[in-house]
């Protein structure tokens, strides 16, 4: 929601006429981040409503975690000024609390990339679906907290992850990790653990979050289309030379092979080698069930069966 503040000018609190974005609303008052840059809460009375739609996805994310209040927030949706970054994404306004007896933390007006919400999502769909096979660590380029992705085997070499209401070793947890900051990382960090159940609340919350950026992504004619790399998530439509017609694309940040549609088999056998029909032309590895390791291939399309080796390797000029 946003709202225009009606009142006279204050120094570094509200100045008259300008609009500011309410990113909570705590016993019918307004949080509202203020000309100094932190949020305070103002009642609503000396304000008009200019859009009461509000940017976010809507809601947030609430879950208790063993007597620790957890709330995480997608608050605004948009593009900001990445002047100071070098190269050009789009940005949301996170909103994290957590709260129990011993830590109050708040983190708030501070920004994920967008790729960080799809990174996230995807490695947390990853892990719940049995996927991934390793730890998978994510931290960003703004706020203070890191994601550490723990499936059942990476689990077993860490005793002390037991679900909380029995002995049962859980299938999967996420470490949300918040890092402490006086005028640097002062070494000290939180650790909330998530258990399977909070994760998938949390996987859902981003995926509503995402399938709300994409569709106001469809009515802005402002945001342009990005195509992100599925590895490192870097922007690859904005690398030098890209174009998304021609079926490939090796991503310059982490040297990635990637395929325009997305369903490309990668190589059982002769990783990252692109096979093309010597009937047809098309490529091979986009075929359903590709496998480069039986020797040959047949074409489904036209009928062509493909020599697969190592002597029809041709090398990349």
């Amino acid at each position: 929601m946003k709202v225009r503040w009606k009142g006279k000018t204050e120094f570094l609190m509200l100045t008259h006429g300008k609009i500011y974005t309410v990113i909570g609303v705590e016993k019918d008052w307004y949080r509202i981040i203020d000309d100094s840059g932190d949020d305070y809460l103002y009642p609503p009375e000396p304000f008009d409503i200019v859009d009461d739609q509000g940017n976010g996805v809507g809601d947030s994310l609430q879950l208790d975690i063993g007597g620790t209040s957890f709330l995480f927030e997608v608050a605004e949706i948009g593009s900001c000024n990445t002047k100071d970054y070098d190269d050009l994404d789009y940005w949301l306004v996170i909103k994290v609390e957590i709260r129990n007896r011993f830590v109050h933390y708040r983190c708030q007006g501070e920004y994920l990339e967008y790729r960080d919400i799809i990174s996230i999502r995807d490695n947390l769909s990853r892990l719940l679906s049995g996927q991934l096979s390793e730890m998978k660590e994510l931290s960003f380029t703004e706020p203070d907290f890191e994601l550490a992705m723990y499936p059942k085997d990476e689990l077993n070499k860490r005793p002390g992850y037991w679900r909380r209401n029995c002995r049962d070793m859980c299938d999967m947890c996420v470490d949300f990790v918040i890092n402490f900051y006086d005028d640097g990382y002062n070494g000290e960090s939180y650790v909330l653990p998530l258990d399977e159940d909070e994760i998938a609340l949390f996987h859902d919350y981003l995926d509503k979050a995402v399938v709300a950026f994409d569709a106001r992504n469809m009515t802005n004619k402002s945001i342009k289309e990005i195509a992100y790399c599925t590895k490192c998530y870097s922007a690859i439509s904005e690398q030098p030379g890209f174009e998304t017609n021609d079926g490939t694309w090796t991503c310059a940040v982490c040297g990635q092979l990637l395929y325009g549609d997305e369903i490309a088999n990668v190589g059982n056998k002769y990783k990252d080698v692109i096979w093309y029909c010597d009937g047809c032309g098309a490529i091979l590895n986009r075929q359903i069930d590709f496998d480069d390791s039986l020797g040959s291939w047949e074409r489904t399309e036209c009928g062509f069966r493909n020599s697969i080796s190592s002597n029809d390797i041709l090398d990349s000029e």
